[in-house]
């Protein structure tokens, strides 16, 4: 099993929408990476399935310059990678969000979190096991080949039980 989780909206908590082409926006123009929040229990649940991996997980985002900046200071700010034990180098990132589908390709990735449907579409036949967390912003009618979930707390026992049958 190999894991990759977008950032915004999977890992820090969106603060509002952006329109399908934009950054998941996790604040105003004032925003400071201090000011972006961890989903409840991510940090936990990425450390243990790190380890049940083996270091097989990724952080695939799409993030233009300023955002990529602002995620990067943040991940240093809340020291995520000491704190999960996630390989630095273990973190991507594209300009668009077709661009993950290569990406996740190119890793071999046969599990993805993200919190957009519209990534359930680019990856569907590229990641075998898709996984969408909804956490109240899209609400689309989900498709019988990739699952929803609300919250770390539901996707971790779903992914405990993956890791046990490989």
């Amino acid at each position: 099993m190999r894991l990759g989780l977008d950032f915004g909206g999977v890992i820090v908590a969106a603060v509002e929408a952006a329109p399908s082409g934009e950054d998941t926006a996790l604040g105003g123009s004032r925003f400071e990476p201090s000011d972006a929040r961890q989903m409840p229990g991510a940090f936990a649940a990425i450390a243990e399935l790190n380890e049940l991996l083996s270091g097989e997980l990724w952080i695939v985002s799409k993030a233009g310059p300023r955002m990529q900046r602002i995620s990067r200071e943040w991940f240093a700010a809340q020291r995520f990678f000491e704190t999960t034990a996630v390989d630095p180098a273990h973190l991507h990132f594209c300009i668009e969000r077709a661009d993950k589908r290569p990406i996740c390709e190119a890793l071999a990735l046969t599990h993805f979190v993200d919190d957009r449907v519209a990534l359930m579409h680019v990856l569907r036949g590229a990641v075998a096991n898709l996984y969408q967390m909804s956490t109240g912003g899209e609400r689309a009618r989900a498709e019988p080949w990739y699952r929803r979930v609300t919250s770390w707390s539901e996707l971790l026992p779903l992914l405990r039980a993956e890791c046990a049958r490989d």
